[in-house]
């Protein structure tokens, strides 16, 4: 026998179970009656013969079935199944003598007049076409093109033999089995003969030594070749047809290994034989019947790819067959077991860690996916269509796992062997399964089993890991679900590389458990892993951990902003560490830190830090670090006036997709009057904070709906406006992209309010002229108004607010906000300043840049002067231009579309030191149509654009 070890428990901290004191069944008193009460038939029928003859070509069945009852009650009659099709009783005999029968809605009635103790037999007598049952299954006695065969599970016998078909009446069975004499047949039991009929037919005999419930009584019958296997002195007989044996083979060529290392995991073998027969059909990969599986064609494919079928349905021999649940509401009890028994496999195959990457993929996350698109399910009493769905197959098989790691490694082993030693070739429900692992165990696990079998849902959990920094920790466990169910779960955790126990188990509730326990010296707390060999079945586990949101670097000063934390766990505050490139973690806060911000003045220009933090609990256990952010400060000169970020992604030239060109040239006309600078974001990327630390106010448009670049920019902007810039952000959507850092730090307790419809008529202040929407740059169907603006619930600083059709969403909110931050000014504008009226933009523009600039304006770095001449030209084109310190990039002539009809080398500009001249000759601009043109200047510090006339 192969021993498994579970390394996990090897040493761990014990988990408490609830303080219930009676088991669950006990609490909920109809249960374990609703188990048992259909069982409670006061007969038990101990062996079936089933005589029975296949005319394939018609096709039709007859035959006749005898039954050996004894009666536990005085009967008055014994009722049987027969149902589908055309099949018909012809005669019905009690005892050898013939008897009287009725046959309506599917049910044989048969007097049988006998009292309690007494032994006797029936025989009915039938023939016809069998039906199959109905949806989902649609099965019973299937003819194919190349033989026959049934299934049956889970009541589908009744649909081609006379029989008392319910799970809790298992009964010996004898076959006769009639079929053409080319044809072999293959049944429960052993094969004690093959008889020539001498009219084309022969007659197969097959006796099974073991009682068998009905959903597992089967046969099937074809022009098969057989070949055998052996496990010790058990036979293996399988049935293929010829075209299959090679893949037969070497698929379940393994089968012999399987049933050893099986039967070292639940007890020997228990019956007289094992074997497939292979049958191409569609409503099951395999079924299980009795000493004989019955394999599905399709999963034949030599390579061993669906082995995983051949250990299920082996290991249901011992869970299903010998085991057998009392109902179908029980059917959890078989199919856990040979889903489980996948991993198992392929443990003793490929060891310990491909059997947790199998558990959790093949199992719990097929299972997750399937209740994510399903909803919750039970696992106990499926509806009659889910009864082989995933919640009795791979939820079950999570829930024996997880009882596994809850009982132990030995402890469970040794309960399921039990299980099979207590009811061997009997019946189980699940209170007795929950009774004997609570026996063995010496647990109560009472919640474990109302969670996983009789309630729905997959919890979550979250785990808040603390230590005392002298090897002790201590982890809040809390489960959330999304349903009505409480979780209380086992949950291992491990830390790599730990020269002591490598996991310990806590605890998860929905109130919150906490756990302490000891690690080794030298092990990194921080390093820990939760569920590493997944044994839980859940949506998510998790580690509570503490999230440094910003990290922004000022002038001499860093400042870090966080998220508290989480999980309603109370803190006394939170520690600062800080370390320099190549140097160690240091502590930087004597006390703990309350709040969410803290300013790290100890720090130097131009050296990079980087940053973590930790929270502190009650009793003084630091929790685990957050992530790292870093940051390096910068002098902030703000010796220079204004810069134009242009955010735009080059549009099409239509109306409400303006090309680069048009929003330049508007914001130049806006802006005529006040020297700026341009960073153009689609060109040169995101503006380095050395840049933006130059100049005392930044205007940050961007005039297209589909491609927001602020998210990424929105730590330098903070940095900006914390050392005192003043910013003016315009654009679509761009509220949407504000983080959580950003808008605690610099918007608390106001509210974006997003209004997607085009009902922005216009905005109105009592400081600046109203803004009005510019019909020719819109898409027609918005009728004069602008969709998909922003306003500013709970801002106090208005500039505007905006006007709503029919008083919709945001109407009289704020539009236009003003916000202090320490030392710098925030201007936010709920639409793109681009889709409004010019004049009246330049009126606000000049305004406010004005008010913002309060140093004297110096000429930019890099100015640009550009003259074009003659303009309008007719021919050939000039043009000087004169830069201050700023080199020439590259020098464009783009249409009005934003198309570059032409670039200029820099062999074509002559001239010495600020001064540069170009002139382009007819040829160049011969094959340019009559239009205008916009010449680009490109230097270090951005883009200047000039507009000529071509007059042809």
């Amino acid at each position: 026998m192969r021993k498994w070890i579970l390394w996990c428990l090897i040493m761990g901290v014990a988990v408490v179970g609830l303080n219930a004191t009676q088991p669950f069944w006990s609490m909920e008193p109809s249960t374990r009656q609703i188990e048992l009460a259909d069982s409670l038939t006061g007969f038990d029928i101990t062996k079936y013969v089933i005589n029975i003859a296949i005319d394939d070509i018609n096709p039709y069945i007859q035959g006749w079935v005898e039954a050996s009852i004894m009666a536990e009650e005085y009967l008055p009659f014994i009722e049987y199944r027969l149902t589908g099709g055309t099949l018909a009783v012809t005669e019905v005999r009690v005892n050898d003598a013939v008897s009287t029968f009725t046959h309506e809605d599917g049910i044989i009635r048969i007097p049988v007049d006998v009292s309690a103790g007494t032994q006797f037999h029936t025989k009915v007598y039938y023939s016809g076409v069998p039906g199959l049952s109905p949806p989902p299954y649609n099965i019973g006695l299937r003819f194919t093109p190349v033989g026959v065969y049934t299934l049956s599970n889970p009541d589908a016998g009744r649909y081609w033999w006379p029989s008392y078909d319910h799970p809790w009446d298992k009964a010996l069975v004898d076959w006769h089995i009639r079929v053409r004499e080319n044809w072999l047949a293959a049944a429960n039991g052993l094969r004690t003969g093959i008889t020539d009929n001498g009219d084309g037919t022969r007659t197969h005999h097959w006796v099974s030594s073991s009682p068998i419930a009905t959903y597992v009584v089967g046969f099937a019958a074809g022009p098969y070749t057989e070949f055998h296997q052996q496990a010790g002195d058990l036979p293996i007989q399988n049935f293929v047809l010829p075209s299959q044996l090679n893949n037969a083979m070497a698929d379940f060529g393994n089968v012999p290994e399987m049933i050893q290392c099986f039967s070292g995991l639940f007890g020997a073998y228990p019956f007289e034989k094992y074997g497939h027969v292979v049958v191409n059909m569609a409503t099951y990969a395999a079924m299980e019947h009795q000493t004989m599986t019955t394999f599905g064609a399709r999963y034949l494919d030599g390579q061993q790819t669906y082995e995983s079928i051949v250990a299920h349905e082996l290991a249901h021999q011992w869970y299903g067959n010998l085991v057998t649940p009392l109902t179908m509401k029980e059917v959890w009890l078989k199919e856990s077991f040979a889903t489980y028994s996948e991993a198992l496999w392929v443990h003793h195959k490929s060891g310990w860690q491909a059997a947790c990457n199998y558990i959790r993929s093949d199992i719990q996350q097929y299972y997750v996916n399937w209740e994510n698109s399903n909803g919750p399910h039970t696992i106990f009493n499926p509806a009659y269509n889910l009864m082989f769905a995933p919640p009795t197959y791979e939820k079950s098989a999570s829930v024996l796992h997880m009882l596994r790691l809850k009982m132990g490694n030995d402890a469970f082993f040794q309960f399921i062997r039990e299980l099979v030693i207590r009811y061997y070739n009997s019946n189980l429900i699940t209170a007795e399964f929950i009774a004997l692992a609570e026996e063995i165990s010496g647990q109560n696990l009472t919640q474990f089993f109302r969670q996983w079998i009789y309630s729905p849902g997959i919890p979550n959990a979250r785990l808040a890991v603390f230590h005392n920094g002298q090897n002790r920790a201590k982890v809040i466990g809390k489960s959330t679900s999304p349903t009505a169910t409480l979780f209380d779960l086992d949950i291992p955790l491990s830390i790599p590389g730990s020269v002591v126990a490598d996991s310990v188990v806590v605890r998860a509730t929905p109130e919150g458990f906490v756990t302490y326990f000891d690690y080794a010296p030298g092990d990194d707390i921080a390093t820990l892993v939760v569920d590493p060999n997944n044994w839980v079945l859940a949506r998510q586990l998790s580690l509570e951990q503490m999230r440094l949101l910003s990290c922004l670097p000022l002038d001499g000063a860093v400042v870090l902003t966080w998220e508290p934390y989480g999980g309603g766990i109370a803190v006394q505050g939170y520690h600062i560490f800080r370390r320099s490139p190549l140097g160690i973690w240091q502590r930087i806060t004597a006390n703990p830190v309350s709040g969410t911000v803290f300013t790290d003045h100890s720090v130097l220009n131009g050296v990079q830090y980087e940053y973590h933090i930790t929270a502190v609990d009650e009793e003084g256990y630091i929790s685990l670090p957050s992530n790292t952010l870093n940051a390096i400060p910068i002098r902030f000169a703000f010796d220079l006036g204004l810069l134009v970020v242009d955010e735009t992604r080059d549009g099409t030239g239509a109306a409400f997709s303006p090309d680069d060109p048009m929003v330049d040239e508007f914001y130049h006309r806006v802006l005529d009057g006040i020297t700026f600078a341009v960073w153009d974001h689609a060109s040169q990327g995101s503006p380095p904070l050395s840049i933006l630390a130059r100049y005392q106010v930044v205007l940050w448009h961007a005039d297209d709906f589909t491609d927001i670049q602020l998210l990424p920019n929105l730590e330098a902007l903070g940095s900006y406006l914390l050392s005192g810039g003043r910013l003016i952000i315009s654009g679509w959507k761009h509220p949407s992209a504000f983080d959580v850092a950003f808008l605690n730090r610099f918007m608390p307790g106001i509210e974006p309010v997003y209004n997607n419809s085009a009902a922005l008529i216009s905005v109105r202040s009592d400081r600046y002229p109203a803004l009005n929407p510019d019909p020719a740059k819109l898409a027609a169907p918005w009728n004069g108004m602008l969709p998909m603006t922003y306003t500013f619930a709970g801002a106090q600083d208005v500039l505007f607010t905006a006007q709503i059709l029919n008083e919709g969403i945001g109407h009289n909110n704020p539009a236009v906000i003003r916000i202090e931050t320490d030392g710098g000014l925030l201007v936010l504008t709920g639409f793109p300043l681009y889709f409004m009226q010019e004049d009246e933009v330049r009126m606000f523009l000049n305004d406010m840049v004005s008010e913002l600039l309060t140093l004297p304006q110096s000429e930019p770095v890099g100015k640009v002067s550009l003259t074009a001449y003659p303009n309008p030209f007719r021919s050939g084109l000039g043009m000087t231009i004169r830069t201050e310190n700023a080199g020439i990039r590259s020098v464009e002539i783009y249409d009005l579309k934003g198309r570059r009809v032409l670039k200029i080398s820099g062999r074509e500009a002559y001239g010495s030191g600020n001064v540069r001249q170009v002139h382009l000759d007819p040829s160049r601009l011969e094959r340019f149509a009559s239009g205008i043109y916009l010449i680009r200047v490109t230097t270090m510090h951005g883009h200047y654009t000039r507009k000529v006339m071509l007059v042809k």
